[in-house]
């Protein structure tokens, strides 16, 4: 499977897989984007480093993510 990235908005760099052209991964990131609407603290994080096993790929991405929520709660 090829993998290459393109630039998406903010300077953002997502992974795009061979069977996904750069249009729809673009529109998969707006979508995603637009989940924020209405909320004051929310980030959408994306790398070039990792596929869909993301867990098994970048574990300390991860788990640093999920510390940064955890320490957002009382």
């Amino acid at each position: 499977m090829q993998v290459f990235a393109f630039q998406a908005n903010l300077g953002l760099l997502m992974k795009v897989y061979a069977n996904h052209n750069a249009t729809d991964m673009q529109l998969r990131y707006e979508s995603i984007e637009s989940l924020k609407v209405g909320l004051t603290d929310f980030t959408h994080i994306t790398t070039v480093n990792s596929g869909h096993y993301i867990q098994l790929e970048e574990p300390e991405l991860v788990l640093g993510n999920i510390r940064l929520l955890l320490s957002k709660f009382p």
